[in-house]
């Protein structure tokens, strides 16, 4: 086996439009399409498929390109489809988990983007593999499996193929028996796609309106988050501020006290007011009446000095009289004596 990486057969001449192919019938109608421009396109071969570097794609791109072709890496890079989605789990994030499967010119076995469009011939094995086991067989392996099992394997053989499996086994096993196609009830076929188109819709819807609502419950816990921090922040608040006030219920404790101190020293000092002014007044009592003493004493005294005085000058109009009458007394004696 050559070593060489296998790159897509033929470029996709002009836009590549897959607007209404969205269903896997569609796909298969694509397909066949496919193969009347390129007569040696198979879906099973990836040796075999086109490149494409232009697309007319539809709004709604949530199922992605169609499958088993080769696209432009520049391309898958801009197709919104292939960004996946981080909500609830849908069929186009379990469709991203199958890139290599379905675009493996463009992811790898890991679903990681590849730098260019090819395959490695080791990839190209496990690709086949991988398909092998997801239910994908040629008409004649499906013929051989059939005859060497019985019906009741079969059935438990399905249980593990998937509705899109299934179908793509069905539009497999149509294309590669153009002649013998009434081994398959084709119209039936459309039927369930279609009803299996519808149930994708209304899970589809669900899953919208899941995702709107989980979205509202998001916010919802946003805003709960925020108002429980604010409680913790309000209780927390709350708890600083009772430990204010117990703090302050201490100190008015103490304050109380020293007020009660206060005031039994002001009583204390009114008591002493009010026995001084007592004794303000016993002395003013005691100075009214020593005053009183001090002015009948000083009268006494004025008068025992009037009455000295008056003593005094009456001794000394005596005493000059009887000095008068000694003199006289002389003088007559002395007429005498002559």
């Amino acid at each position: 086996m050559s070593n060489k990486n296998i790159e897509p057969h033929v470029n996709w001449n002009g836009d590549f439009n897959w607007d209404g192919y969205s269903t896997i019938l569609g796909a298969h109608i694509l397909q066949r399409h496919i193969k009347a421009l390129i007569p040696g396109y198979k879906v099973t071969d990836p040796r075999t498929w086109p490149l494409i570097r232009e697309v007319i794609a539809p709004k709604y791109q949530a199922k992605g390109p169609p499958k088993y072709l080769a696209y432009d890496q520049t391309l898958v890079k801009s197709l919104t489809c292939f960004q996946g989605s981080r909500s609830r789990p849908s069929r186009m994030s379990q469709h991203l988990t199958n890139l290599f499967l379905y675009y493996p010119f463009n992811y790898d076995r890991h679903n990681q983007l590849r730098e260019y469009p090819h395959i490695t011939p080791d990839e190209l094995e496990e690709w086949k593999k991988q398909m092998r086991l997801m239910g994908w067989t040629t008409k004649q392996e499906a013929l051989n499996q059939n005859g060497a099992t019985n019906d009741h394997t079969n059935d438990e053989a399905t249980k593990d193929v998937s509705p899109d499996a299934a179908v793509d086994e069905i539009m497999k096993m149509l294309d590669d028996s153009d002649t013998d196609t009434d081994m398959i009830p084709y119209t039936r076929v459309v039927e369930l796609e279609k009803e299996l188109e519808k149930t994708r819709e209304q899970v589809s819807g669900a899953n919208k309106r899941a995702d709107t609502a989980e979205g509202g419950i998001k916010a919802l816990k946003v805003d709960l988050a925020g108002c429980s921090n604010d409680l913790k922040k309000s209780r927390e608040k709350v708890e600083e501020l009772r430990d204010k006030v117990e703090d302050l219920g201490d100190e008015v404790e103490e304050l109380k006290d020293e007020v009660e101190g206060v005031r039994y020293e002001v009583e204390e000092l009114k008591a002493k007011v009010k026995q001084s002014n007592k004794d303000v007044s016993a002395a003013k009592q005691k100075t009214a009446v020593a005053e009183q003493k001090t002015v009948v004493a000083e009268q006494q005294i004025l008068k025992i000095l009037e009455g000295m005085r008056k003593k005094k000058q009456g001794a000394g109009l005596q005493k000059r009289q009887s000095s008068k009458d000694v003199s006289e007394a002389q003088r007559k004696k002395l007429k005498i004596d002559v």
